[in-house]
């Protein structure tokens, strides 16, 4: 599921015009992104085993990259996101600004989703159940939420 949005995103990814086609291209993605949530969850539960075990170490290490996820995601906003936000701000018709803000979405969005695949990673490989798998869709729909593209603050909307 990730490979098929990243695809079609870097397909179009030069065709932007400007900020506000790029802004819009990365709110597109992260409807995209926000969407195939429930589809990983569902697909964790058509493909997952039907009686679940104990998790096996293959969850704990689901669990690990997990946590790492999430530590990765704040530190990829607070190092990458508000880096090029400064950048675009500095610059704001700047091509090379414009690509780094839209990398440092596209990464951030891409760290969130894939907390929704540990889930369904555990449910279909760990032995997970669905109670065991849950947290990793809230926690990706909340980094979603909270990680929603915007205009850097300052910069004022093309007209």
């Amino acid at each position: 599921m990730l490979g098929i949005e990243l695809c079609c995103f870097l397909m179009v990814i030069d065709n932007v015009d400007g900020f506000d086609g790029s802004l819009k291209q990365i709110r597109i993605f992260y409807a995209v992104s926000f969407m195939s949530v429930p589809l990983l969850a569902y697909s964790g539960e058509v493909l997952g085993p039907a009686k679940a075990e104990s998790v096996t170490w293959i969850g704990f290490l689901l669990l690990a990259l997990a946590v790492f996820d999430i530590w990765s995601a704040f530190s990829w906003r607070r190092r990458r996101l508000q880096k090029a936000c400064q950048l675009l701000l500095s610059r704001p018709n700047d091509a090379g600004a414009v690509k780094s803000w839209r990398t440092a979405s596209l990464g951030l969005l891409l760290g969130c989703e894939s907390l929704a695949l540990w889930g369904c990673l555990l449910r279909v490989w760990g032995g997970g159940t669905m109670l065991q798998a849950i947290p990793f869709y809230i926690c990706a729909l909340i980094l979603l939420l909270v990680f929603v593209p915007r205009r850097p603050p300052g910069q004022a909307p093309r007209t």
